[in-house]
């Protein structure tokens, strides 16, 4: 075996070497050999297969083709051409092209590796006046690489603004929090110079973001190498999610979340949500009232008025106890029925709506928050009614489909629940959500469920009741 470039210097235990100091030939062919040697002396060689050394990068492409094209539908886009280059040494294994804002950046198109020698940048975030310099890189076996670069001026025709984003919020309409909210769009199309990106704000008008600044976000539909295993559509999802944190929106006022697009001719448009406001109060403005006593032992009849300025009425639910006597009634109840309910129950009634209605959304804010503390383990505690769960509860009941009402007057009749005892007295507490869904106590009522006085006419049949009060003493009037 040859040495004559280095003549088996001690490897001791090692298996693997880093050889420096050496002054090989560009153009040359190297054989490595290892020696073992055992404890009598006898030895083996071992040789690795001819390394080249090559330590000249190959010729740079010749960029042929390099101009604006419309694909998949996007005006924003690049076609380009370019030869392949030559490596006499260790030949060209691969090529990746890239676009950028400068020759050195990749900022608008990152490297991509590329079969062939053309190709379609689709959908590319350029705008009008703009210079982009493509990039052509290709790279030999010795890892040595060689770039070319072509640049290019983008001009469009477009006078017309992108069509405005659709944004949603979440929560809509109303929050019980004013430090977070999620901002959402779909992306939106411009066939004649692209959408090359959008700004999201916060404002007290559609158009003014004047309580979060824009903030720039990069458009979710992002550029593709058009036929090289991509599709029309692959290059993103086509929706925007933001979730905002560490806000400070103010309490009561109206206020949108706005998206600016901006198309590839500089020109922009806005969408604006629907209007919100942070309420981070629960209703306190609320009464309710029910008869004294009641003889009807399968419903019970309650009246309920509630006002809430800022984000309406949304809903209401009641829990019913049992109680063994009146002067047990005055016990002070804090009771807050939480998830799995006893049963559904039937509301019937008339809902008198007063205020401000709006009628353009759904929905009733974010997950029931009360004020001042959470409501994970249940509050019974202490209290007579509060040793054991209630008689009956019901679900959240909606008052309107759509927006809260600022304001309700409600008589509400309760029905589907086991039959009540006479000579009993019963409690009944009424909550009430807003629109934030923010909850709090309406109050309480007591009900004293009363025997039905039987009046028997001539012939001994039970007559109904009447308000006509029986003598107490001599016949039964006639008109019983």
């Amino acid at each position: 075996v040859p040495t004559d470039i280095l003549d088996w210097p001690p490897a001791g235990g090692r298996k693997e070497a880093n050889i420096l100091g050496l002054s090989l030939e560009h153009g040359g062919e190297y054989v490595i050999s290892v020696r073992a040697v055992n404890g009598v002396g006898l030895e083996s060689v071992g040789s690795s297969e001819p390394i080249l050394i090559d330590t000249t990068p190959p010729e740079e492409p010749a960029i042929t083709g390099f101009q604006q094209v419309i694909a998949d539908g996007y005006a924003n886009s690049l076609s380009f051409a370019f030869d392949e280059s030559e490596d006499p040494e260790s030949a060209v294994l691969f090529y990746q092209v890239a676009l950028g804002a400068t020759p050195e950046l990749d900022n608008l198109f990152p490297w991509t590796e590329i079969g062939g020698t053309s190709g379609i940048l689709v959908n590319l975030p350029v705008l009008e006046g703009s210079t982009v310099y493509l990039m052509v890189k290709a790279t030999n076996g010795a890892e040595l690489d060689a770039t070319a670069v072509a640049a290019l001026t983008i001009t469009f025709g477009d006078g017309s603004p992108p069509p405005e984003a659709a944004v949603a919020t979440d929560p809509a309409l109303y929050l019980a929090d004013g430090s977070q909210l999620d901002v959402s769009w779909a992306a939106v199309e411009d066939p004649e110079s692209g959408v090359i990106g959008y700004e999201y704000g916060i404002g007290t008008s559609p158009a003014t973001a004047d309580l979060l600044s824009w903030v720039p976000v990069k458009s979710p539909r992002t550029p593709y190498l058009s036929g090289q295993g991509s599709t029309p559509g692959s290059g993103g999802s086509g929706s925007v999610e933001i979730e905002l944190a560490d806000l400070s929106l103010p309490s009561g006022q109206s206020m949108y979340a706005l998206v600016r697009s901006i198309n590839g001719s500089g020109l922009q448009s806005t969408g604006a949500s629907e209007a919100f406001i942070v309420d981070s109060s629960a209703p306190v403005d609320t009464a309710l009232s029910a008869p004294e006593s009641w003889t009807d032992r399968d419903s019970l009849s309650i009246h309920l008025v509630a006002r809430d300025s800022e984000s309406g009425i949304a809903a209401y639910r009641f829990a019913l106890w049992e109680i063994a006597s009146l002067s047990q009634a005055e016990v002070k109840i804090e009771y807050l029925p939480v998830g799995g309910f006893i049963t559904g129950g039937q509301f019937k009634g008339t809902l008198n709506i007063t205020g401000d209605v709006v009628t353009s959304g759904e929905g009733m804010g974010s997950a029931l928050e009360m004020e001042g503390g959470g409501f994970e383990a249940p509050p019974w505690a202490g209290d007579l009614e509060m040793s054991t769960p209630p008689f009956f509860e019901s679900e959240w009941s909606r008052i309107t489909t759509g927006a809260p009402p600022e304001s309700v007057d409600l008589d509400i009749s309760i029905t589907g629940f086991p039959r009540l005892s006479t000579n009993k007295v019963y409690r009944i507490k009424v909550w009430v959500k807003n629109g934030a869904g923010r909850a709090s106590a309406a109050g309480s009522v007591t009900i004293d469920i009363l025997r039905p006085r039987e009046l028997r006419g001539r012939g001994g049949s039970i007559l109904p009741q009447t308000d006509i009060e029986a003598p107490k003493s001599g016949p039964l009037p006639l008109d019983l």
